[in-house]
């Protein structure tokens, strides 16, 4: 859960998964 530090690791903190690699 460290690379979700750029994205809103607390808003999306799973969706920043799929978020990040679209992204």
């Amino acid at each position: 859960m460290a690379h979700k530090k750029g994205q809103g690791s607390v808003k999306n903190g799973r969706d920043s998964k799929s978020k990040r690699r679209g992204v």
